[in-house]
């Protein structure tokens, strides 16, 4: 296996540095749900009445380690089904950004990115609607 050099061990250290802080205030944050019963609320869902997008994510993580995956998919499905795939995209991202240094990224990203902001937009949209009830957190 190939060594890192001084350069690229720098960006290893700093995306693992970056990467510990959220995970930190992450498991801080889910010990003090766990403890307080209290969540930071949807300033959308609380001014309009709509769910967002994002709705439930929350929920989604504290089902997630309970390993309760039928409760965090009713969470947030959005987050569920596009979430692992963009998990694979930015380790790739990353990966690319330690050995190589680039930082931006490249024209399959992007359409994708494109494409999931839209369908994110759609979610939000459907599961707000009578029909499809079922999808809100």
């Amino acid at each position: 296996m190939k060594q890192l050099n001084a350069e690229q061990a720098a960006r290893l250290k700093a995306v693992l540095k970056s990467a510990g802080i959220i995970l930190l205030v992450g498991f801080a944050y889910f010990i003090f749900v766990k403890l307080t019963d209290l969540g930071i609320p949807c300033v959308f869902n609380l001014l309009t009445g709509l769910h967002c997008p994002g709705c439930g994510i929350s929920r989604m993580f504290i089902s997630l380690f309970s390993l309760d995956f039928k409760a965090a998919f009713g969470y947030n499905a959005y987050i569920m089904t596009v979430g692992p795939v963009a998990a694979v995209f930015a380790v790739r991202h990353y990966v690319i950004y330690i050995l190589k240094g680039q930082k931006n990224t490249g024209r399959l990203e992007t359409v994708l990115l494109i494409i999931a902001f839209a369908l994110m937009v759609i979610f939000g949209i459907i599961r707000n609607l009578p029909q499809f009830s079922f999808l809100a957190p």
